[in-house]
């Protein structure tokens, strides 16, 4: 705008110059250069409101209008790569129980043998206006656990380029696990020695009916009292592991943490798989997970430092570093590759597939002469890959309950068997191959677990176990074939871990029977086995650590806080996401997933809203994996017995929100923001770095954009992003803040999401209109419309108008354009000098909706800030008679003119007409008609006023402002 000087025209030969064109303005904001002042650090008072009142629109005064902030700012969302979280477990049927038990969070006194709850008292926040009761929204079960989700990418929603509304992705994910419910006791805290005498009770496949395996496991089973440790065992309780512990840490930890011998138990089946306590270490001994040296401003000081947490840190020798495996060297580098090249290979696929045999015989003989003189893991793989491709699982005895024949024989006949006629199959083939081959019989928790089935024992399972090199390996055909769906339906596909899996791993979901086939140095115990985490392949495929919890699949509230803690190892391609559940419905709120780049850490917090056993599962996937879907990880059960003084919820966070390095100024605590006391608008503030720039949408009903309901801006004085949001109505909203790199061109990218409950909202409600930061970068104000995004048509008139208060140094200009061309002379700018405005007018050609656009110009020392500045939208219902206006130049904008008549750009050939304007401090005006000058008359105090005839061409308007023989156009009429 700055580049559109005014040509000059002499008194011996009057030109025609070039208009101001506003159609080139976007071209010079480009070309401009924007400068503002130093940023300084914003001060927030945690005690005041940060909800705004109703008297003042934010638009009304500096640094507080609304709009996005940017020009290249699309106007609606999509899913980039996963949808919204709550969808991931949308309409899936999910099968559990309570979990494992209930622990009773007890603190023993030895010397009143009293127990007292020993809950941490959280800080004490201060939320004015924010709501801290956390409503739960119900999402649906998670399909079958080894089903993959197919997500567009739940680490961002993005902004597309057209288009008003976004839509979120429907792709579901999750399993069938179920698990055993116990109560709490006490008295088995010495699980190293727990089983000692025990025998584990045989499997269901190996008896003749259910009722034979009853009968079998009863005498196994039977419940018996051990009360240790009490005088008066109907008096006291027996001392659980927590309390020892914590009677470890006062006295000497070393000295006091080795086994005590106790008697050899019979158990009942609710004991076989309980779980001492959650609390495994003393509480005394703490660590931070960040450096002491890495300071974190996330939150205001009234907030809980998340990434900052003091930690309960495990004492105890980690679980995962004692499983080693018995022969560590029979899975070197050199296996490893010749293991992934075979299950590469294509060309063994191509000719398995191609076999069709008549007979198991005839099924041998394929594989013999395929695999003569092949190495010993390449015809393991032969065999596993046959039976993969070619048998199913029986979902009858799954069912049903019903036993079938399981012999290698009748699984080639039929095509279908459950785990042990997987297991008898391949070792029949590995027998006829002279392969060396095992069963295993045991327990698994990535099997499918049984929804009919209310018994506490989960379903039992059998694998393989084959020797290559004199090393063993294991393999499980029945979780390498398939999955079942949601509705009990067979879907093949090919899972390789199990081909050969490593012992360590398989030790989290393949529990056998025999310890021998757990090929580790140190085998695990059941009691151990129950305890540890739920892993999925997934996990170690992803590589992925758990750092906390220490190894065990129970999780607390961190000490002092209202949150417990989850932190994850994970590369900085892998994009992780979790679900936070209570009786089958996620908690609103109720999580939050911050990644730290630099320490390739996941920091899951969780913050539970009620009491109960909640369930927290973890979800990855790899972005450098085109198209990739997220799949199961990880799964924790979180018990809450007694809520914490001061609850807390989360907004819904993004990978894009950690990875910009965004902070939550306020509010602070909450997912929710509350607004019923009259309240029009409320805010969130967000710290930024300086190259990122955010947006902000407000959506009802998870998809319809609220036009006028959001404005985003930074305030400089304070370097703090101000995202402004106004619902038009009572009801519960989204408010979602995108954001991206200034120099990234790709879209904005979903960060943070917010819930605001808005009750008794004013009428009319407050809106919008679009701004640009030079909006507030230059302290404009909208004095008309006050409040409203929408500019009003006059009933009987031609034109609408806004007015907008400015500096003394800055100019504006405007334009209109309907469905998305611009109206030609359909808008005028000028400056009211009495009301010490900009007068903005509009004139539509015709009925419809319209776009008001506004640029502001400013000439600065250090150079010229120019560019959009806001945008209005008019509706025009009806039009008695449309109007063009006069063309102005860029002298009439610089001097600050004003035309009071005519509006009207369009002259009557021969009519007279009256001239009004004002013209400040001209040394002199004149005019031409049809290129012939007119005689000087009429221009006193700054105001041209005089009657003119109008000729057949055209009227201009001049002004002279020093003594040169130079003179300025100003306006010009046309004739018709």
């Amino acid at each position: 705008m700055g580049s559109n000087c005014c040509k000059n025209v002499r008194v011996s030969g009057v030109s025609q110059p070039e208009p101001a064109n506003v159609n080139n303005l976007e071209e010079q904001h480009k070309k401009s250069i924007l400068s503002v002042t130093p940023p300084i650090p914003i001060e927030f008072d945690a005690d005041k409101n940060h909800t705004q009142s109703n008297s003042t629109h934010p638009a009304q005064h500096p640094n507080s209008v609304d709009a996005d902030n940017n020009d290249k700012i699309p106007t609606s969302l999509r899913v980039r790569e996963a949808s919204n979280e709550n969808n991931l477990v949308n309409n899936h049927k999910f099968i559990t129980s309570s979990q494992f038990p209930p622990i009773r969070r007890k603190k023993y006194n030895s010397k009143n043998e009293q127990q007292q709850s020993t809950h941490p008292v959280p800080l004490v926040l201060k939320k004015p206006v924010i709501e801290e009761t956390h409503d739960r929204i119900t999402s649906g079960r998670l399909p079958p656990l080894q089903k993959p989700m197919n997500v567009k990418n739940d680490a961002t929603l993005v902004e597309s380029v057209s288009g008003e509304s976004y839509s979120e992705s429907d792709d579901k994910v999750a399993d069938h696990w179920r698990l055993m419910v116990v109560p709490d006791r006490a008295d088995f805290y010495e699980e190293d020695r727990f089983f000692t005498s025990t025998p584990i009770p045989p499997s269901p496949e190996q008896s003749n009916s259910e009722k034979e395996h009853a009968e079998t496991l009863n005498p196994l089973l039977r419940p018996v009292s051990n009360n240790i440790g009490s005088d008066d065992e109907h008096i006291s309780a027996p001392l659980n592991l927590a309390q020892i512990l914590r009677l470890q840490a006062a006295l000497n930890w070393d000295e006091h943490c080795k086994p005590v011998p106790i008697p050899e138990l019979k158990i009942s089946p609710q004991h076989l798989y309980s779980i001492t306590d959650k609390i495994n270490v003393p509480s005394t001994i703490i660590r931070n997970i960040d450096d002491d040296n890495i300071s974190d401003s996330s939150f205001d000081e009234s907030t809980i430092y998340l990434s900052n947490t003091s930690v309960v840190s495990n004492d105890k020798k980690n679980t995962a570093d004692e499983l080693d495996i018995i022969h560590p060297e029979a899975f070197d580098e050199p296996f490893n590759v010749q293991r992934q090249h075979v299950i590469d290979n294509s060309s063994y696929r191509l000719i398995v597939e191609a076999w069709r045999p008549n007979s198991i015989e005839q099924l041998v003989d394929h594989i013999k002469n395929f695999s003569k003189n092949k190495p010993t893991i390449d015809r393991l793989w032969i065999v596993f890959y046959w039976i993969a491709r070619n048998i199913e699982y029986d979902t009858v005895p799954y069912v049903g309950k019903k036993h079938v024949d399981k012999s290698a024989e009748a699984v080639f006949r039929t095509g279908k068997a459950i785990a042990d006629g997987y297991a008898n199959l391949f070792k029949h083939l590995c027998d006829s191959l002279d392969l060396t081959c095992e069963k295993v019989n045991g327990y698994s928790k990535a099997y499918i677990f049984d929804p009919c089935n209310k018994s506490s024992v989960p379903i039992d399972h059998t694998w393989n176990a084959v020797q290559i090199n004199q090393h063993w390996f294991l393999i499980d055909l029945t979780c390498s074939a398939g999955y079942l769906d949601n509705n009990q339906v067979f879907k093949r596909e090919l899972n390789s871990y199990y081909f050969l899996a490593r012992p360590n791993e398989m030790i989290y979901h393949h529990f056998p029977t025999n310890e021998r086939w757990q090929l580790l140095k140190k085998p695990v115990k059941m009691m151990q086995y129950m305890q540890m985490p739920k892993l999925w392949p997934k996990f170690f495929q992803l590589n992925l650590k758990l750092i906390i919890p220490s190894n065990i699949i129970h999780v607390d509230l961190v000490p002092r806080q209202s949150y417990a803690l989850v932190v994850i190892q994970a590369s900085r391609n892998i994009s992780l996401t979790a679900s936070f559940m209570l009786n089958e419905k996620e908690i609103d709120g109720g999580h939050r997933i911050i990644y730290d780049r630099q320490k390739r850490l996941y920091r899951c917090y969780f913050a539970p809203a009620s009491i109960g056993v909640h369930i927290i599962r973890f979800l990855a996937k790899d972005d450098n994996i085109d198209n990739g879907s997220y799949n199961n990880v990880a799964e924790f059960e979180f018990d809450v017995r007694q809520m914490p003084l001061k609850p807390i919820s989360f907004p819904k966070t993004w990978k894009s929100f950690s990875e910009l390095n965004l902070e939550i100024a306020w509010p602070c605590n909450t997912h929710i923001i509350k607004m019923d006391h009259g309240d029009n608008h409320t805010e969130i503030l967000i710290r930024a770095p300086s190259d990122v720039e955010l947006a902000s949408r407000l959506i009802v009903d998870n998809s319809i954009k609220i036009p006028g309901g959001h404005c985003t801006f930074l305030d400089r004085r304070k370097d703090v992003w101000r995202c402004m949001f106004a619902p038009h109505c009572d009801g519960l909203f989204e408010a979602y803040i995108l954001a991206k790199r200034r120099l990234d061109p790709g879209s904005f990218a979903v960060a943070v999401r917010f819930k605001i409950k808005a009750r008794r909202i004013p009428i009319p409600p407050l809106s919008y209109p679009k701004t640009w930061q030079l909006f507030h970068d230059l302290d404009l104000q909208v004095e008309t419309p006050r409040n409203s995004a929408i500019v009003m048509w006059p009933e009987y008139g031609s034109y609408a108008q806004v007015c907008i208060k400015t500096p003394d140094d800055v100019r504006l200009m405007c334009c209109i354009e309907q469905n998305g061309i611009r109206i030609e002379n359909g808008a005028l700018t000028q400056f009211n000098s009495e009301k010490q405005h900009w007068q903005l007018f509009f004139a539509p050609e015709h009925i419809g909706k319209h776009k008001l656009l506004v640029f502001a110009h400013c000439s600065t020392p250090d150079g010229v800030i120019s560019g959009m500045a806001v945008e209005f939208y008019l509706d025009v219902t009806q039009l008695r008679h449309s109007i063009k206006f006069p063309v102005i130049y860029t002298a009439f904008l610089t001097k600050k003119c004003r035309i009071y008549e005519p509006l009207n750009g369009i002259l009557k050939r021969g009519a007279v007409v009256s001239l009004h304007c004002e013209i400040p401090n001209a040394r002199q005006v004149d005019l031409t008609i049809d290129s012939k000058w007119i005689k000087t008359e009429g221009y006193r105090n700054s105001i041209l006023k005089r009657q003119i005839i109008v000729g057949t061409r055209e009227v201009i308007i001049y002004a002279k402002y020093d003594e040169n023989t130079v003179y300025n156009e100003l306006i010009k009429y046309t004739v018709q």
